[in-house]
């Protein structure tokens, strides 16, 4: 290569990496605006707060409310393909496990003292006793911890992770109850409530783990 064409190639090569460098300040200026605004968005106009996406936005908003023994229909106006009922029988908080404790998931359980079948800390359990009905005319695959219990924190609502299932079969199909058309069961699920959620208003979700635009149906624990 003489001396010419050796200048203008490295004349080339000093501007090519002039735009590369400028291409990147561009592009990382541009996803820095995004992100930013991405936040900004979620924030204001959907009550988005990071970490609670498939929960409940405020329960403020909540426009559905149940009673203790009121059968509730969720259908197609919860997006729900096969109708079925729910109806809270009872509910109780204790301190006394009514089942062997084997029942029970382990890794919730192994936090927790417990003497006699007693909790000894601060910690509650809750039974929830409610009956299922198939309404559809189609056979109902239901999964217990549809039915969820959660806390209020800051006008939020927190979901709180099933620890018992009358229904745990174990394996792929634990929690899962198959019902025919018309068919019903009385189901009981049960929860730890941790000692910091103990002074929490507490609701038990018909229809489960929702985006923040899904309706739902709530019972005061």
């Amino acid at each position: 290569m003489d001396m010419r064409n050796r200048r203008l190639y490295l004349v080339g090569c000093v501007f090519l990496g002039m735009q590369l460098l400028s291409c990147s300040m561009v592009n990382e200026a541009h996803s820095s605006q995004v992100n930013s605004e991405s936040i900004q968005h979620d924030g204001t106009e959907n009550d988005y707060v990071l970490g609670k996406d498939f929960e409940v936005a405020r329960l403020s908003k909540v426009t559905k409310f149940a009673e203790v023994g009121e059968p509730v229909v969720i259908d197609e106006s919860y997006e729900k393909s096969n109708p079925y009922e729910i109806t809270i029988r009872q509910t109780k908080i204790t301190d006394t496990f009514e089942e062997e404790l084997s029942k029970w998931e382990d890794f919730i359980l192994e936090d927790i003292e417990i003497k006699d079948k007693k909790i000894v800390g601060k910690e509650k359990i809750v039974y929830i006793d409610y009956t299922l009905k198939n309404c559809g005319n189609e056979k109902l695959e239901f999964y217990t911890p549809t039915v969820l219990l959660e806390s209020v924190e800051d006008d939020y609502l927190s979901g709180i992770e099933m620890a018992f299932s009358s229904e745990n079969k174990g394996g792929k199909s634990a929690y899962q109850v198959l019902l025919a058309p018309g068919e019903s069961k009385d189901i009981r699920i049960g929860y730890i409530i941790p000692e910091n959620r103990l002074n929490d208003e507490l609701y038990i979700n018909l229809t489960g783990s929702v985006s923040l635009e899904d309706d739902c149906c709530l019972v005061k624990l």
